[in-house]
């Protein structure tokens, strides 16, 4: 009988604690708004070869409507310089939006020398990049993906 109602009793709080931070929480959401964050132009700034590395730097405008800043992060992308894939690349981790900002933030792709090596011919014939996938964009614990596609002429 004892056992019996300690167990009872200590659940009472954490009924009581699990309501009200489900309460909280969409308490919180209902007066969030979220606006599309939109990337509108796209330029190619420059390319080079640094420690062994290829890197292509592109100057990337996002709009973000919203009253809050917005990380965008793990980017799940695919590279293709002409019509070959990448493999072996890295983009920017993570990108900081700026609240109620329409800005050009830098974004670049590196491959490995030996790589860039053996895409020479693919640059010389059709020198051309496209990035396609999606990016994590969210702000404090939601998120959404958005869509991202780049298609730019490296010369």
């Amino acid at each position: 009988m004892l056992c019996r109602m300690s167990s009872s009793l200590s659940t009472y709080p954490m009924k009581k604690i699990f309501i009200t931070v489900l309460l909280l929480s969409i308490a919180l959401t209902s007066c969030v708004s979220y606006s599309e964050v939109h990337l509108t132009n796209v330029a190619f700034r420059d390319f080079n070869m640094d420690n062994g590395k290829m890197r292509a730097t592109f100057d990337v405008e996002i709009d973000n409507p919203n009253a809050y800043p917005i990380r965008l992060s793990k980017p799940r992308l695919k590279v293709f310089i002409g019509d070959v894939e990448l493999k072996d690349w890295s983009v920017s981790p993570k990108i900081k939006l700026r609240r109620k900002s329409k800005l050009s933030y830098p974004f670049y792709i590196e491959v490995s020398g030996t790589q860039a090596i053996m895409l020479l011919p693919q640059l010389l014939t059709q020198p051309e990049i496209k990035i396609q996938g999606t990016v994590k964009a969210g702000s404090f614990i939601f998120g959404k993906r958005i869509p991202l596609e780049i298609n730019e002429r490296l010369y």
